[in-house]
């Protein structure tokens, strides 16, 4: 294996891509459909991203074959709504969730979302276990901890490179963020944000054919257009040369391998795009960009890294075609089914509307 590192080494990086490539094809150029027809029972799957703070959500499905018919997903045909799921805390059973149902929009069309819900909001230390049993599907449990908070030191961030289009302001947003570790434990992390933009209401319009008086409203629109992940080399910890230098994209967790019990000034740099309505209302400028450092469980965390194996690793791409070991989802429930993981959220909030005004200000001038 170390010999076939140093033939590679000296390989551009262009060429190794163009190797890989013609092997996959090579290799896929061979496939051919095969069905052994042994047939496995379904089992009941579970699915929980636990947030400290917000009551629990359980997923229970069963499992199905691929080969099988294209299930309706928007009759929710895998869904399990007769089980009994029943929530432990700290080796306690605490309560029974109930089934619980909602309607979103996936590809456009509505569809009936059925989950089940507790009452219980977790703290952090909390060690909690799922348990669902099925008639038809038998059971399946799983456990995991909440982890602390991350601790927060301080954030530091500037606009800068203001580019003006009508009414579109366009802008750099650099960002670091000091994010405290706690030593003697492994701690693993991710980043992320949201956007909550203001509005406010316009004066009522009559519309005749209705005789309905309806209050149109104006807003104030930023928008994340790009996020540069090059100037943080952390989201590539996990990451290898071969694999970065062929365009693998990172995501945004990581560990505390590099900075445990001390403290690392997490660098983010955004292209904002910031739509103003009306330059004269000052609510419309004060959009908040709400940065996101969530700690996670262990299983939370090898949940993130298979996903990334799968989609963006070269073991996932060199699996698929049979030049590698496949990868397989990760999961830590009893029927190899689904996942039971937990995440505690520092969120950290930026009114950026006086910096962008001040800016648009300056590039009128």
């Amino acid at each position: 294996m170390d010999i076939l590192k140093f033939i590679i080494s000296f390989i551009p990086a262009a060429v190794r891509g163009i190797i890989i490539i013609l092997l996959c094809g090579l290799l896929s150029g061979c496939y051919t459909e095969f069905d052994p027809d042994i047939r496995q029972p379904e089992v009941l799957c579970l699915n929980s991203e636990i947030i400290a703070g917000s009551p629990v959500e359980v997923r229970v499905t069963h499992t199905w074959r691929y080969t099988d018919e294209p299930i309706n997903e928007y009759n929710d045909d895998m869904a399990v709504t007769d089980a009994e799921v029943s929530l432990y805390v700290n080796g306690c059973e605490y309560e029974q969730l109930q089934p619980t149902e909602r309607e979103i929009m996936q590809y456009g069309y509505p569809y009936v979302y059925h989950y089940y819900q507790g009452t219980y909001c977790p703290k952090a230390g909390d060690e909690l276990r799922i348990v669902a049993v099925s008639e038809r599907y038998g059971s399946a449990e799983g456990e995991t901890r909440v982890p602390a908070a991350p601790v927060i030191e301080k954030t530091e961030w500037k606009l800068g490179s203001p580019k003006i289009n009508n009414h579109t302001l366009q802008c750099t947003l650099d960002v670091h963020i000091y994010l405290h570790d706690v030593a003697d434990t492994k701690d693993y992390y991710m980043f992320g944000y949201d956007i909550v933009n203001p509005s406010v209401p316009g004066e009522p319009i009559f519309f005749p054919d209705t005789a309905e008086w309806i209050t149109p409203y104006m807003y104030g629109i930023l928008s994340c257009y790009t996020l540069d992940y090059s100037h943080e080399p952390i989201f590539s910890e996990y990451m290898s040369a071969f694999e970065m230098i062929n365009g693998s994209i990172g995501y945004t967790m990581f560990s505390d391998v590099q900075f445990s019990g001390s403290t690392y000034p997490l660098h983010i740099i955004f292209t904002l795009e910031h739509y103003i309505e009306s330059n004269d209302i000052e609510e419309l400028w004060h959009s908040v960009m709400h940065l996101k450092i969530s700690s996670l469980s262990l299983s939370y965390y090898n949940h993130l890294m298979t996903l990334w194996q799968f989609d963006e690793g070269i073991a996932g791409m060199l699996g698929e075609v049979g030049l590698g070991t496949p990868v397989h989802g990760y999961s830590n429930v009893s029927t190899r089914a689904g996942i039971v993981a937990a995440g505690n959220i520092s969120d950290i909030a930026l009114d950026l509307g006086d910096a962008l005004k001040e800016m648009w200000g300056q590039t009128q001038k």
